[in-house]
């Protein structure tokens, strides 16, 4: 968990420069981050967030520049920082970080399907360990389809440390039943 907390102030030390969602003015450096299906953003003024807030993915798809960065390499669905990462793409005004080449180039192929972007998450608590954390926090994801809202949904799952990333792979029925999916929300970042 230190490791992933540690990746995640990392992350925020090195965000790229980002322009609000809603205004397209300069985020400011020490403006109130939020993630929102796993994009680190800010706004350029308190009064934004509640347009965002109100429909997040119409704000985000009107948006003009860069207004974020992923908290993934969304190739090997594992947390990277900007620091960490060997290489980046910007697609739809998202900035994406890899752990290795071979992923940007992967990436590159077909954006949106790395992306995937579930409209379900399960975030907050580990699946496998049951641990709390924030969601700036988590080490890996996996996309899996559930029953939410009486239907299949894709749930992206979020695991608190990389060890538990395999244990989900080898039996990810036997953890399901661990999983409560919830429409994805904006998650504000609480800095200790």
């Amino acid at each position: 968990m230190i490791p992933t907390l540690i990746m995640a102030t990392l992350a925020l030390a090195q965000a790229p420069k980002t322009v609000c969602p809603v205004m397209g003015d300069a985020v400011p450096a020490n403006a109130k981050r939020y993630v929102y299906k796993d994009m680190v953003f800010g706004v350029c003024c308190p009064g934004c967030i509640g347009s965002v807030k109100k429909d997040a993915d119409k704000v985000f798809a009107k948006a003009k520049g860069l207004v974020g960065y992923s908290l993934f390499d969304v190739v090997s669905k594992e947390a990277v920082t900007p620091k960490e990462a060997v290489a980046s793409s910007d697609y739809k005004n998202v900035r994406y970080y890899f752990l290795k080449a071979e992923n940007k180039a992967a990436f590159d192929k077909d954006p949106s399907e790395a992306i995937g972007k579930p409209t379900y998450e399960a975030s907050g608590k580990c699946v496998v360990t049951g641990e709390g954390f924030k969601h700036e926090e988590a080490a890996a994801y996996r996309d899996i389809d559930l029953m939410a809202d009486g239907k299949v949904q894709s749930v992206r799952v979020y695991f608190c440390c990389p060890g538990c990333t395999p244990k989900f792979d080898a039996d990810s029925k036997k953890y399901a039943t661990n999983i409560k999916p919830t429409k994805s929300v904006l998650h504000p970042i609480v800095k200790d």
